[in-house]
């Protein structure tokens, strides 16, 4: 696999050994540069080769420190209370700025009880019953300049964690550039991933990435490859302006999980905060 610039600098992607899916630069000296093309050529081990197009990095504007507004659900139906998380950036006066977000947030989460009301009995110890698990937002949340060229976006929803425990949520956010060729792609992506089978859905269809294979350009791969420049902020959402006997006259144990521990209801969870978010 190799990935290579208009420039005539090429570099080779290697697979990380843990996770063979994931393929990464050791070439600390390629470094993505606004303005530039950059292509994906792939071989695969029965000697097939597929290309993407070029796809340009456009630089992206800087993204402002992350906001997080509390909101009430409805308790009658179970549903936990959520921080919906904003974001600021101001779009370049130039048009045909294309934006994508992703998100990640650690979730505060308990198992068995929450930590400050354990059982009175000793035979049914838990050293992981708190802990915090990773929340993905949406893949695909894209946005075209078209309407707001050179404005200010501001307060945008790019993210909604829910409260499952009472204690400190961390948020990650991205703000990526993508050329028309990715906004269209993540458009029609995010349309057919949110289908709900009604008559107003639109019309399922095919969706093409820019990867074809070199001696059959009809055979086209899965995917898209992109090339983005990446503005991040991370956010601590301190969660002490929840009250804690409040929380559980509402919701009890309705997200405790009676029996396990953290490891055995939580997919990657972690015991300790994740280290590098800032207080704002």
């Amino acid at each position: 696999m190799i990935l290579s610039d208009d420039q005539g600098q090429r570099v080779r992607l290697v697979p990380d050994p843990f996770t063979p899916a994931y393929y990464g630069l050791r070439d600390s000296s390629f470094v993505g540069v606004p303005g530039r093309s950059y292509t994906l050529a792939i071989t695969l081990p029965d000697g097939s080769r597929f290309q993407s197009r070029p796809e340009r990095l456009n630089p992206v504007p800087p993204l402002d420190p992350l906001r997080a507004q509390y909101r009430k659900q409805a308790t009658e139906l179970g549903q936990p209370d959520v921080y919906d998380v904003l974001i600021d950036t101001q779009d370049p006066a130039e048009p045909g700025n294309f934006y994508r977000w992703s998100a990640l947030g650690y979730l505060r989460r308990w198992a068995q009880f929450d930590p400050r009301n354990p059982p009175p009995s000793v035979l049914n110890p838990c050293n992981a019953c708190s802990c915090w698990v990773p929340y993905y937002g949406p893949p695909s949340d894209v946005l075209s300049d078209a309407l707001i060229n050179g404005n200010r976006i501001s307060g945008r929803l790019v993210f909604r964690i829910p409260i499952y425990a009472v204690g400190p949520q961390y948020v990650q956010v991205r703000q990526f550039s993508l050329t028309r060729a990715a906004y269209q792609y993540y458009t029609l992506f995010e349309q057919q991933r949110t289908r709900s089978g009604t008559i107003f859905d639109p019309q399922p269809a095919s969706i093409e990435g820019n990867v074809r294979a070199v001696d059959d350009t009809t055979k086209i791969a899965l995917g898209f490859f992109g090339a983005s420049a990446v503005s991040q902020q991370r956010l601590t959402i301190p969660g002490d302006t929840i009250n804690y006997n409040q929380f559980l006259n509402r919701f009890g144990n309705l997200f405790v999980p009676p029996i396990g521990d953290c490891y055995s209801n939580y997919s990657q969870s972690i015991l300790s905060p994740p280290t590098g978010w800032l207080v704002r």
